[in-house]
Formats: C-alpha cells, structure tokens, sequence
C-alpha cells in the first residue's frame, strides 16, 4: 500500500503547515490557556480550505495515524484547527 500524499495533498498539507507554524503556534500557548482564536485566523483557515474536513473519530490505516500526529505534535490549539 502507498500511504504517500498525492501532489494535491502534499500542497495542501505544505500549505497548511506554513499558516499553522506563521499564524497559531505562535499565540497556540496562549489561546490553550483560555483566550479566543482571533476570527480573522478562523477565517483564514477556511480560506485555506481547512474547515468542514471530514476526519474519522479513529484513523482508520497507520498513515492516517501518521498523518495526524503530523499535524500538531503535542499541541491542543494547532491539533485541532
């Protein structure tokens, strides 16, 4: 099996990582303690594309596992945007 990303996905994920690691895990450590995802960050996350994804309670192949841990290792805010 290939659990590789396609060209699509891998500029989609590039893409998402660059907005995650410039604009929220920046103030991440902050919003975990409390505050407000600043609606202009919200927004611009579904500009990207990010909001209304649909992901499996559980994943379902180790490269969706994979996938996910690389999204936001450790981080509460990051993981779940």
């Amino acid at each position: 099996m290939n659990f590789d990303f396609d060209e699509t996905e891998q500029a989609f994920q590039t893409a998402v990582r660059r907005y995650a690691q410039t604009r929220i895990l920046p103030d991440a450590a902050r919003w975990d303690r409390g505050e407000r995802l600043p609606r202009e960050r919200v927004l611009a996350l579904g500009e990207l594309g990010v909001l209304g994804i649909r992901v499996p309670q559980a994943p379902a192949t180790v490269g969706q596992a994979a996938h996910h841990e690389d999204r936001a290792p450790g981080r509460a805010t990051a993981g779940l945007v």
